[in-house]
């Protein structure tokens, strides 16, 4: 059922047969202008995370809890791109193939327990 291209269909299966009140969404993205990843050095020789995305969904259910209150639910998706070794995959002499990247998706729905 996953799918690669577009993993949060995940998220949206989820969905199916919630009723959902009212969705709170913060997005974070290493790319804007103020934003960056720093690691370790560790990490940097290893697989250096270079950007990063994530979009959260704090949403209130129809649903309620057993203190009568709206059940609440917390829906994530998250990229990060790793930058590995150098490739070496049969390129020229003198050709820059770059570095392995390898995009590393996580994706969730929690809901919050009283």
């Amino acid at each position: 059922m996953f799918n690669p291209i577009s993993p949060n269909d995940l998220l949206e299966e989820a969905n199916k047969g919630i009723e959902i009140e009212r969705t709170t969404v913060l997005d974070v993205d290493s790319t804007h202008p103020t934003g960056g990843v720093v690691n370790i050095p560790f990490i940097v020789r290893q697989a250096n995370a270079t950007v990063m995305k994530s979009t959260f969904w704090i949403q209130e259910l129809k649903e309620k809890d057993k203190h009568g209150k709206p059940k609440l639910r917390l829906q994530y998706s998250q990229l990060v791109m790793l930058d590995f070794f150098l490739r070496v995959d049969g390129l020229p002499p003198g050709c820059c193939p770059g570095l392995i990247q390898w995009p590393h998706v996580s994706i969730n729905t929690l809901e919050k327990v009283c």
